[in-house]
């Protein structure tokens, strides 16, 4: 298996998504711009880096904790949740 070169913005999103547990392991771009100090635009080309290696996933039509919409987000490849 081959482990997928990051850099350090890569790195950084991918903690904050690893961070995640339990059913509500997504985060949308403005959680992880907030918990990585990153701007949007950053952690959106990180992200959708992360997913094309493999390493996230994306998800759409996510709900809160309260049930609410929540729109979409993207979690660590893996976990709970995620595919």
């Amino acid at each position: 298996m081959t482990v997928p070169h990051l850099n350090a913005t890569e790195t950084t999103v991918l903690a904050a998504l690893q961070g995640a547990n339990g059913d509500y392991c997504f985060r949308n771009f403005t959680f992880l711009s907030r918990e990585t100090g990153l701007d949007r635009q950053q952690v959106r080309r990180a992200c959708r880096s992360l997913a094309r290696k493999g390493l996230a996933v994306f998800g759409r039509g996510l709900w809160t904790e309260d049930g609410t919409p929540a729109g979409s987000g993207y979690a660590a490849a893996g976990k709970d949740g995620a595919r």
